[in-house]
């Protein structure tokens, strides 16, 4: 599991994939934002914090906001994934961005905030 550990003006954090057609994508993430204070804090459990994931070739979109389910909420731990079905009918050069919604009222984010945390490319290869 990839630990990210920054702060929150320094994200979002660049990653990216190479596939080959009908591989799954599956990157586990556990988001540290470091606070001000130097604590960190990751807690994604309040009602109304999502994470969705948006992936896009050239000007089409191919996955819209995506609901990702948080594998441990309280931790800010999380799985990127896409399934190899999904990949099967991909080729070429994608990009890709999982966008997180803190609510209103949030611990740390009491008027709400929306961010990217994670973005980059996911290359799909013709599988042989």
């Amino acid at each position: 599991m990839a630990t990210i550990k920054r702060d929150l003006n320094e994200l979002p954090y660049q990653k990216s994939f190479n596939l080959k057609q009908g591989d799954g994508l599956s990157y586990p993430i556990h988001l540290q934002i470091k606070a001000e204070a130097a604590t960190t804090y990751s807690d994604l459990t309040l009602v109304g914090c999502t994470l969705k994931l948006y992936v896009k070739k050239g000007s089409t979109t191919v996955v819209d906001g995506t609901t990702i389910t948080a594998d441990t909420a309280s931790a800010g731990k999380f799985t990127v994934a896409v399934t190899g079905t999904t990949t099967a009918s991909w080729l070429g050069d994608y990009q890709y961005e999982v966008q997180a919604t803190f609510a209103s009222g949030h611990a740390n984010f009491s008027s709400g905030l929306i961010k990217t945390v994670i973005e980059g490319r996911i290359v799909v290869r013709v599988d042989i």
